[in-house]
């Protein structure tokens, strides 16, 4: 017999002795009409209350011990993590022994499991691609200025510039018109992240969200893997609170310096990176943002002091300059055509991936933004298997940006 059952008997054979007592202390019921105190019912309604309140009190005390007798605690061992190839061998030296970036399943201290919202099963349809050649070591010592925020980066004492340093290799001789596509948003689902790092072709740019976990490590694993990489940077529309683009955002209406001191902490979170990508999240008043030559705000401002440390700006309203930004930096400012995710549906991305072939075609190069779903990577994957047989080249991002503003990389 359980010992949750045993107890069970016991507080039922409890329970009626105390009711056989409780009985025995009531007074008798008087006869229909002999005499009697008034306030004796009062007296007898009260303790037959009592009585019956300890009786249920006792019930429940007993069914609750009894559920917590019977309750079994389930355990489940699961897989030690193990990260993919690049990643741990990315990590900074003294980052070495924290725990991997990649997700699993596990529980938490309540007792509960965590699932990651996407599964690599999620891109398990997308063919691995051929192999790819790491890009150069980063950060270079020359490209690096040492902050009170972290380490910075900045134009080396021979001219060069980090966005074409750390740029991937591009053939210049390739005239066939270029399509650059970048996938934004990257490091805070590192189970996507680390899939969209193994399973799309290097030439596909990748940006990272500069507050995850591990921008640094992430970035480091991307260019392992041969992809080039941005920041994103995050930056404060007019429409705020309704779209936020959180507390460490640029933000027009900010002092200018207060704003400098974002971008710094901003830059120091990764190294390696050509440049930043403003893709908006949110309304500008007169369309102005740092990527944006025109405008003299303080988003203007900002983007001035990317250019001169040498970080190619993409954005979403930037008008393109032939020849660097406005104060003459020698830094592209690149303007990207579209975006599209998974949730526009599987017809629509067809629909924009070909209109990036038409734009490619009629002037030489097209840019697109893709946010990270398993239905638009497993589409842009297949689109740029077959980008070639078209007659058009899929490059990185500084490879258009070397196209439009004739600056060579």
């Amino acid at each position: 017999m359980s010992a949750a059952l045993q107890r069970s008997r016991a507080a039922n054979v409890a329970i009626r002795d105390l009711c056989r007592r409780l009985r025995e202390r009531l007074p008798a019921r008087p006869r229909l009409g002999a005499g009697r105190s008034p306030r004796a019912a009062p007296a007898a309604v009260a303790v037959a209350a009592t009585a019956i309140a300890t009786v249920v009190l006792v019930a429940l005390w007993v069914g609750a011990d009894a559920d917590r007798g019977a309750e079994q605690a389930v355990e489940v061992d699961l897989p030690p993590m193990t990260p993919p190839p690049g990643v741990r061998q990315a990590l900074r030296p003294e980052q070495a022994g924290a725990a991997d970036p990649v997700a699993s399943a596990r529980p938490d201290p309540a007792n509960s499991l965590s699932v990651p919202a996407v599964t690599a099963a999620a891109f398990a349809v997308i063919p691995l691609p051929a192999p790819e050649a790491a890009l150069r070591p980063a950060p270079d010592p020359a490209l690096v200025e040492e902050s009170p925020a972290g380490p910075l980066p900045r134009r080396a004492a021979d001219g060069r510039a980090p966005w074409q340093t750390y740029a991937r290799p591009f053939a210049n001789g390739d005239d066939r018109p270029r399509i650059a596509v970048i996938v934004r948003g990257l490091g805070i689902g590192p189970t996507e992240t680390r899939e969209i790092i193994r399973r799309l072709p290097g030439a596909v740019t990748l940006s990272f969200v500069p507050f995850a976990p591990d921008a640094y490590g992430w970035g480091q694993a991307a260019r392992a893997g041969g992809h080039e990489i941005l920041l994103g940077l995050p930056v404060q529309g007019e429409d705020f609170p309704f779209t936020d683009a959180g507390p460490t955002a640029l933000a027009p209406d900010l002092p200018l310096e207060r704003n400098r001191a974002r971008l710094a902490a901003l830059l120091a979170r990764m190294t390696g990176y050509v440049g930043v990508l403003d893709a908006g999240g949110g309304v500008r008043k007169g369309g102005g943002g740092v990527a944006d030559a025109a405008d003299a705000g303080q988003l203007a401002a900002i983007g001035a002091d990317l250019g001169r440390r040498g970080l190619l700006v993409v954005g979403e309203r930037s008008a393109v300059r032939s020849a660097g930004s406005a104060d003459g930096d020698g830094a592209p400012r690149l303007r990207f055509d579209l975006k599209m995710s998974g949730d526009d549906g599987i017809a629509a991305i067809r629909a924009r991936l070909a209109l990036l072939e038409a734009l490619a075609r009629s002037r030489g190069y097209a840019v697109g933004v893709v946010e990270p779903s398993p239905a638009a990577i497993a589409e842009l994957a297949a689109w740029a298997a077959a980008l070639s047989e078209k007659n058009l080249v899929l490059a990185p991002v500084s490879a258009v940006a070397a196209t439009t503003s004739g600056l060579v990389l």
